[in-house]
């Protein structure tokens, strides 16, 4: 990815670019050039690699021995293929004449220099540039495995819900970059998290009789789901995230090539997980359209109608609640890690 600040150099052995339009005239050269990649370090050290291009795609096999925590310049060149282009001279022949004076030769020869034809010297050709910086690990997994992460806390929601959100605290020498965490050059963000409830004690005894539980077939009018932002999902499993201030030093660019390595100014980072918020929110929703719907349109109720509008909604209890953390290469949207992990709340 273009000014990419952590590219983890063996998260996937095949590195790409995608070009917005095809320009095979770039790649479809006489014989005299021949076109390589290269990772370039500020000091100069060169890594060479093949690279092949078709469909306005250009494939490469990522190098094996790129240096961690490094700034790299990644080009694509068309460069001659004798090196050189051979000596600037070397169209030119030393021709010798005999010095004669009335005839008689005198032993003396004079030396000149004639050119034959033109020479074409071939100059290297920059076909791209861009700039990125190496992570401290080789693999975004590596990167989790390395980080401190506290136990879970919960703190009361700002946003009148009278519910908890439940978070952890992380500590790295490492934190995410705004490739990772916001997207960027028009793609999504690299890493999401999504909540597992498989064995999710609140939601599955609580939570989900409550509100979920026969939420397609209850049958009143209106009874969808919508003061809120969908997007998240119906349970909202989308509504675990990474909280970090503030996103870790933006992009590598043409002025921190000069530069070795990044210092972090990260201050603070959470995982967060929202779901008791949003589950609420839905809960709310789905009660003040039963009640309508009873009040108003002199509906039946049902056990299950008088559960949504009788019950209080349940507070986030003490247990395991486990998120998949998932890192997402850009432009192809393959998946090469999912990570669970399990935030524990030990508050009662």
């Amino acid at each position: 990815m273009v000014n990419q600040l952590n590219f983890y150099p063996n998260e996937y052995q095949q590195g790409y670019m995608k070009l917005k339009k095809g320009q095979a005239y770039l790649f479809n050269l006489p014989d005299v050039w021949i076109q390589k990649g290269r990772f370039v370090t500020a000091t100069g050290q060169t890594t060479l690699f093949d690279f092949s291009y078709s469909n306005a795609l250009l494939t490469y096999t990522i190098p094996a021995d790129l240096v961690n925590d490094q700034v790299y310049t990644l080009q694509f060149v068309s460069l001659p293929k004798d090196g050189s282009g051979g000596a600037v001279d070397r169209n030119v022949k030393t021709v010798s004449n005999e010095v004669k004076v009335d005839g008689v030769s005198t032993g003396t020869e004079i030396a000149s220099k004639k050119a034959e034809g033109n020479i074409v010297t071939l100059q290297e050709q920059l076909l791209y540039q861009s700039f990125l910086r190496t992570s401290k690990y080789n693999t975004f997994n590596e990167k989790i495995d390395r980080m401190t992460i506290s136990s879970g806390w919960t703190l009361p929601d700002d946003r009148g819900q009278a519910i908890h959100i439940l978070g952890t605290n992380i500590s790295a020498k490492e934190y995410f970059d705004e490739a990772e965490l916001k997207g960027i050059n028009e793609n999504k963000a690299l890493v999401s998290i999504v909540a597992n409830l498989d064995d999710n004690k609140y939601y599955n005894s609580l939570v989900y009789p409550l509100v979920y539980d026969e939420y397609t077939s209850l049958t009143i009018p209106a009874a969808k789901l919508e003061s809120r932002d969908m997007s998240l999902g119906i349970p909202p499993i989308k509504a675990t995230y990474i909280r970090q201030y503030p996103i870790s030093n933006g992009l590598i660019s043409d002025q921190d090539f000069a530069t070795t390595a990044q210092s972090s100014s990260v201050l603070s980072a959470n995982f967060i997980y929202e779901l008791p918020y949003y589950m609420k929110v839905d809960y709310y929703d789905l009660q003040s359209k039963t009640a309508q719907y009873y009040t108003y349109r002199n509906g039946v109720l049902t056990d299950r109608r008088r559960k949504i509008l009788e019950t209080v909604f349940p507070v986030i209890i003490q247990g395991n609640y486990q998120v998949d953390i998932t890192y997402t290469l850009p432009g192809i949207d393959k998946v090469t890690t999912i990570r669970p992990y399990t935030i524990y709340n030990p508050f009662k």
